[in-house]
């Protein structure tokens, strides 16, 4: 089990890349406590098995970071009950007048079900709990299977303020 949890020196860059973490459970897979000042590079990466009451990732943006992109990352066999729906996903810019952009590129979602009652989205949920809802979503080339949600979204759900983009996913 990996569990990353630190405070990034302002200068520095977060770049989380070919990893594998499986089996975790009991808290966030990655939480970052201070705010970010470059956008953090999130590639390669698989996530399963997890079981947790918390978001996978946390990160606070500096208001200048108008973008975060996961590229070809793999989520699968998720059991999660968390206030931020689907794989739980908790980022948020230091402004949140400050619209973000969150991008995913040939991503896998399998196996993911979110049995919180009140939050939406088996895999992916992007609402009030992302920036106060003030996000554009793209999602390009990405694959769902065997996501479920009692109510809303079994794969995406999304309640934001920008467009949407779903291109070529399966």
């Amino acid at each position: 089990i990996i569990r990353i949890s630190c405070k990034a020196n302002e200068k520095n860059s977060i770049q989380i890349l070919n990893n594998y973490f499986k089996g975790c459970s009991k808290g966030s897979v990655i939480d970052v406590e201070n705010i970010i000042q470059k956008a953090p590079t999130i590639k390669s990466n698989t996530f399963e098995d997890i079981t947790t009451n918390s978001a996978l990732l946390c990160f606070k943006l500096n208001s200048d970071i108008e973008s975060i992109d996961f590229d070809n990352n793999t989520f699968r066999n998720f059991y999660v009950n968390n206030e931020f729906g689907g794989i739980g996903l908790d980022i948020n810019n230091v402004d949140i007048n400050n619209a973000l952009k969150i991008t995913f590129n040939d991503c896998y979602f399998m196996n993911i079900g979110n049995k919180d009652e009140i939050n939406q989205g088996g895999a992916l949920s992007f609402g009030y709990n992302q920036n106060r809802g003030n996000l554009y979503l793209t999602l390009t080339e990405c694959f769902f299977e065997n996501n479920n949600k009692v109510e809303k979204g079994a794969s995406i759900y999304a309640n934001i303020q920008h467009d949407i983009t779903i291109e070529k996913c399966i």
